[in-house]
């Protein structure tokens, strides 16, 4: 049995190096990668405005799928598989734990056999470039495809989407992740297509304007994992890609939020639920610490597991902490609302009275060790590189929180009763599901309304 005397106190390192193409940033990892080179080219969008924002995910559903000047988009699809491992573009956001503002990202990430770097660069230039708009029917195909697989996804997704609801309430940056990739992302996909015919003419425009303004070379970010060598071979095509961005200067945008804690039951065909409810500890003055990654892994193996999984029926339960000080339970595939909402509000009177062995102890804490150093692919490597910079939650950080979760003890685990309690007394909460459940216990939310009205 291990002992957490056995526990390494350290973490993996990645050599991470800044080196600068023209103005960007080049972060790099030399690796061992069989050829193969890895990479995040990260934009800074914080300059978009609420429409933008909203029409953003509609720009990404659509990109690297459409026509350019030099393809089609049959031809474009055949030309990424031939050189690529795949190219994608999507929005992620970032956030520093001692400031309020986040970073909105727009990140293309692609993997290619290293012989192969200028093709895929060239390929990624005539898509930021030359994409058209003006295919109709073929953008409708690639909408309407869109929204079925974010519907099928719910399903698979549930418990990820209703915290990201229930963040969306009290976190700006949890609304721009909600408006972005969330649920009302849906809502204006599913509008746009009920209308669609007299709405395309001002969408497209709508695109045009958006994508000539997105692929700016200010604050422009590169990660690249691979060879030495190669990074170093691969700086001319990144140039290349430098040398075709918009220059334009552009003014931050004032990302406008208020906390509301909308309360949404939203219903859609399905016979089990996902029901969150959670807060940011920070708002209440509490700051993230390493342990709490070890009450997370009690409260969700031990307590939640019996009571939502193992008696309630549910596939599926959790709590988690965050970084950004973020503290959400979930529920996955529940066939009960009222039940969990109660096990979830007992979470504090738990904590109060829990009483652990020391070997129960130790084996919670071991059990939590992989969240600090988990196993990484080489993808993920140039993922954390492109985050730890720009969170700057930097290895001697993490290595301090896994400090603490090895230092976990019963006293302070039980300290953390109070704000927890506090944080479920603001009685923000979400829930996905079935329509004859979530109005049985319609006390809960302050509105039940269907996923899709237009359905």
């Amino acid at each position: 049995m291990l002992e957490l005397s056995d526990i390494s106190h350290g973490i993996s390192e990645y050599n991470c190096t800044e080196d600068k193409i023209s103005d960007a940033l080049y972060l790099r990892s030399d690796q061992a990668t069989n050829n193969i080179v890895y990479t995040t080219i990260s934009h800074n969008i914080d300059f978009l405005n609420d429409d933008e924002i909203k029409n953003l995910p509609i720009l990404l559903a659509l990109i690297a799928s459409l026509d350019t000047k030099k393809y089609s988009y049959q031809e474009l699809d055949n030309e990424i598989y031939i050189a690529s491992g795949g190219i994608s573009f999507g929005c992620s956001t970032y956030k520093e734990e001692e400031k309020e503002e986040f970073k909105p990202r727009l990140n293309i990430k692609f993997k290619v056999l290293e012989e192969n770097f200028h093709q895929a660069i060239d390929l990624i230039i005539e898509i930021i470039k030359n994409t058209k708009f003006d295919d109709k029917k073929r953008i409708k195909e690639i909408l309407l495809s869109s929204k079925s697989q974010i519907e099928s996804g719910l399903l698979m997704s549930g418990s990820q989407v209703v915290m990201g609801l229930v963040k969306s309430y009290y976190s700006p940056m949890g609304s721009y992740n909600n408006k972005v990739s969330g649920l009302d992302a849906y809502k204006y996909l599913s509008e746009l297509l009920s209308d669609f015919e007299s709405e395309f003419s001002k969408l497209k425009d709508k695109l045009i304007k958006l994508y000539k303004k997105i692929f700016n070379s200010k604050d422009l970010i590169i990660s690249s994992v691979g060879k030495d060598e190669d990074l170093d071979n691969n700086k001319k095509a990144l140039e290349k890609y430098i040398n075709n961005l918009n220059r334009q200067e552009f003014k931050k945008a004032k990302y406008s939020f208020i906390k509301n804690n909308k309360n949404q039951g939203i219903y859609l065909s399905s016979n089990v639920n996902f029901i969150s409810k959670g807060y940011n500890l920070k708002d209440l003055g509490e700051k993230y610490t390493g342990d709490k990654v070890v009450l997370a892994n009690i409260l969700s193996s031990s307590y939640l597991h019996t009571e939502i999984r193992a008696k309630g029926g549910a596939y599926g339960d959790g709590a988690v902490f965050s970084r950004n000080g973020d503290f959400l339970t979930y529920s996955y595939r529940d066939p009960n609302v009222e039940n969990t909402i109660k096990v979830y509000n007992e979470i504090p009177n738990y904590i109060r009275n829990l009483d652990l062995s020391q070997d129960d102890l130790k084996n919670y804490i071991i059990g939590s060790m992989n969240s600090f150093d988990p196993l990484l692919s080489l993808s993920v490597i140039d993922e954390l590189n492109l985050s730890k910079y720009l969170t700057k939650v930097f290895d001697e950080k993490v290595i301090e929180n896994k400090e603490e979760a090895l230092k976990t003890n019963m006293e302070k685990l039980k300290s953390y009763a109070d704000i927890i309690e506090k944080a479920l007394n603001e009685n923000y909460i979400g829930a996905i599901g079935n329509e004859e459940k979530l109005r049985e216990n319609s006390k809960y939310f302050k509105e039940i309304i269907p996923l899709n009205k237009n359905n």
